[in-house]
């Protein structure tokens, strides 16, 4: 089966259950490949917890979701995936940079709404 990677924002609506904010293509990824997260997702999660925006730590995030669809921590080396991000400019978020970066070193699907990532990663699919 072919994996494809996870956005932030998409591991949290995952979670929440919330599967009508999905368009059917991404919908249709998540239910047929194999699903990936950037450890860079999981920091980012922390921040959001830091400051109240979701309620939930990226361990309990993780555990639900890796038991629930399977969902499991990429491991590509952070040396082959930093080397990577270092070319996309396009942005000065350091979680959007890694999380694409991340999918970009096997140019696998990245699940995101972000327009800014779909606008440069050709793989983006929502």
């Amino acid at each position: 089966m072919t994996t494809a990677y996870l956005d932030t924002h998409t591991l949290v609506w995952l979670y929440a259950g919330a599967t009508e904010r999905f368009a059917a293509e991404g919908q249709q990824v998540i239910e047929t490949h194999d699903l990936l997260i950037s450890p860079m997702a999981l920091l980012e999660v922390q921040y959001l917890y830091e400051k109240g925006v979701v309620t939930v730590t990226p361990d309990t995030l993780f555990a639900e979701l890796a038991q629930t669809i399977g969902v499991a921590v990429c491991t590509v080396p952070f040396a082959m995936v930093s080397r990577a991000a270092f070319g996309l400019g396009w942005t000065r978020d350091p979680f959007d940079r890694l999380i694409v970066a991340q999918a970009m070193v096997h140019a696998r699907p990245l699940v995101s709404k972000d327009q800014l990532i779909a606008q440069n990663y050709p793989h983006t699919v929502w």
